[in-house]
């Protein structure tokens, strides 16, 4: 057993980061590594060695997935209630 339990680090992000249609279609039937929240959704940031694993996401996650593990992350929590950051683009909901 290891002496410390692993800890790892996750990014909080607006859901404004998200296109209103991803976020209606994530809350229907969210993907495999997308768990939904009751205010957003908790996502696998990737594999920081390995751009394949942004295959198949929607291009506006992507850009928040890669954001996320440039700053050392292992997941994003898209959440109503946090903050938007400059750099990545804005929906409104339409």
């Amino acid at each position: 057993m290891p002496e410390h339990p692993n800890v790892r680090r996750f990014l909080d992000l607006s859901t404004a980061h998200m296109k209103p249609r991803t976020r209606a279609e994530w809350g229907l039937a969210a993907p495999g590594h997308v768990h939904p929240t009751e205010y957003g959704f908790f996502v696998w940031a990737g594999d920081h060695e390995d751009d394949e694993t942004d295959e198949g996401w929607p291009p506006e996650v992507t850009a928040c997935r890669r954001f996320a593990r440039s700053l050392g992350c292992d997941y994003l929590l898209f959440d109503g209630d946090a903050d938007t950051v400059e750099g990545l683009e804005v929906f409104d909901d339409e």
